[in-house]
């Protein structure tokens, strides 16, 4: 009776940490720690926890931590248990857009889609791969279609007008730059739209965005490089030189030097 009585403990604590590590390791991930995140998967895994998006879970966190080798080995592990989880394909994309690999991203985004129509986030992304491949007008209507579908994701808008900023469809493009400020002041949106005011020869707003954008991370030396070469045209060298010799130190290569320091001299 005992033992019986024993047994019966045991079963109901099993029971009650029985997904635990699991749910750990989801609230690590997105707090973004992924090192701890990959040691709960792990648990979870091991102790045959939700071990299917254990392992998908887990590819994301070596994904986010630049071990891709070990994501893909997850990933293809949780496609094994349940090829039918439509936020796999996503991870897998993901995957490949982060190696800049646009072109294998893509088939994975569309599996994604057809598993599930209002998937924002792959519809999204498939735009960031048609981007990197430079398909301009593919990239803005996948996204149009995950703003139709959820019209609050302030990098939507803004991943749709740096495309028309490419087209060089400026005015477009700072509307939906702004659109995105709107919903969420962010880094990107500052210095696009930044490049876009430069792009018309509005410099002084593109100095206020390229400021703005600095409050958000001061040592972008690709923005500190460009609001030199903006306050030079309203002929504000002093500052100009300035710009240039931090972006210069922070590691900037993509400047004409020789001709910068000429002039800063």
């Amino acid at each position: 009776m005992r033992y019986t009585l024993f047994s019966i403990i045991f079963f109901i604590c099993q029971l009650a940490t029985f997904g635990q590590n699991f749910a750990k390791g989801n609230e690590a991930y997105f707090k973004d720690d992924n090192i701890k995140a990959i040691e709960f998967f792990t648990l979870a895994i091991e102790n045959s926890e939700e071990v299917s998006k254990a392992y998908m879970y887990r590819g994301g966190a070596y994904m986010f931590l630049d071990r891709y080798d070990e994501a893909l080995k997850d990933l293809n592990a949780s496609k094994k248990l349940d090829s039918s989880n439509s936020k796999l394909y996503f991870y897998f994309g993901k995957l490949y857009i982060r190696q800049l690999d646009f072109k294998k991203a893509i088939p994975y985004y569309n599996i994604a889609i057809s598993k599930n129509p209002n998937d924002t986030f792959s519809f999204n992304e498939r735009g960031t791969a048609k981007l990197g491949l430079n398909d301009l007008d593919g990239a803005i209507a996948d996204e149009n279609i995950a703003i139709r579908l959820d019209p609050n994701k302030p990098h939507f808008y803004n991943d749709r007008g740096y495309a028309k900023f490419l087209l060089k469809q400026y005015d477009s493009a700072i509307v939906d730059f702004t659109t995105s400020l709107k919903i969420k002041p962010n880094h990107k949106a500052f210095a696009n739209r930044g490049y876009a005011f430069a792009a018309i020869q509005q410099f002084q707003k593109a100095i206020e965005d390229y400021t703005n954008a600095l409050e958000f991370f001061s040592e972008d030396y690709k923005v500190l490089y460009l609001r030199g070469i903006a306050y030079l045209k309203l002929y504000e060298k002093e500052k100009a030189c300035k710009d240039f010799s931090k972006s210069k130190q922070l590691g900037y290569t993509e400047a004409s030097w020789a001709l910068i320091e000429n002039k800063c001299k």
